[in-house]
């Protein structure tokens, strides 16, 4: 929950939203999808919450990757009003795309272009269709997988196929709320390091590997919050923390931890552990 807090106070001050592109934005769609898929099976129909307007050609008229992805699009600043046309990013029948990597996905989705205008669908998201009472991005984030976590404690006692069903959906859920994380520390640790370089000396300031759940972000380095503590010697700890303050208190900052917090937040209700914003 302090997550949910840090992200609370910072949400209050944010500048213009942020939405992710190009890498980062793929595995957002990954993360939306998944949801989508546990809403199905943890909520009946009238209390579902993720893309709910959605009407698509699967069973129950849901929709499949690429009607999904469509639907939440939204144009960036005068680019065409008419979205992308997505076709065969996640396959047709939901029984294949389960089986599917959260890797192959990926890959899919940040290498897709239009056939007609090469644009790809990794750019705006309408966050009120995609989670209806969501104030802007970043709020639509950080609440957007709590039908992952939900699914992740609910059994299915009597159906086999469904509990089968519910453990992919689940396990890949988590896989692309993780990434998500990764994906947003580096991007934030990039700018947070320099800065702290630049203050407290760069020989003081220690990296370890970051995590690299499905293969994704090889060779990645992130913050070394009790090395570099230790490396200042007498009083580090305090010094460290004061100097990150004083970083989040940039302008520039408050994007890249805004975003970074709210994934934070998707991977705590997918089932995953907080990380360290």
């Amino acid at each position: 929950m302090k997550c949910f807090f840090i992200w609370l106070s910072v949400i209050s001050t944010l500048l213009p939203l942020a939405t992710a592109y190009g890498s980062r934005g793929a595995v957002e769609r990954l993360v939306y999808y998944y949801a989508y898929l546990a809403d199905e099976l943890v909520n009946a129909d009238g209390a579902r919450t993720v893309a709910v307007g959605c009407r698509g050609t699967l069973p129950g008229n849901r929709c499949n990757l690429d009607e999904f992805l469509k639907y939440i699009w939204s144009p960036l600043p005068g680019e065409s009003p008419t979205p992308p046309n997505p076709m065969d990013l996640g396959y047709k029948k939901k029984t294949n795309f389960e089986d599917i990597t959260v890797k192959s996905l990926y890959n899919k989705i940040v290498k897709w272009r239009d056939p007609v205008d090469k644009r790809g669908i990794t750019g705006n998201i309408d966050n009120t269709k995609l989670l209806p009472g969501s104030t802007d991005f970043y709020d639509c984030l950080a609440r957007i997988a709590r039908p992952i976590g939900m699914l992740g404690m609910t059994t299915f006692p009597d159906d086999k196929t469904k509990r089968d069903l519910a453990k992919k959906i689940v396990d890949k859920g988590k896989m692309a709320a993780q990434t998500l994380y990764e994906f947003r520390l580096n991007d934030f640790d990039k700018h947070r390091i320099s800065h702290l370089k630049d203050k407290l000396g760069e020989d003081n300031i220690i990296q370890k590997p970051g995590r690299d759940v499905v293969g994704l972000m090889p060779n990645w380095q992130t913050l070394d919050v009790d090395a570099t503590a230790a490396k200042l010697g007498k009083g580090g700890r305090d010094t460290l923390d004061t100097a990150i303050m004083n970083y989040y208190m940039i302008e520039k900052a408050r994007d890249h931890r805004a975003a970074l917090v709210a994934a934070d937040h998707a991977q705590q209700l997918s089932g995953c552990p907080l990380g360290a914003t």
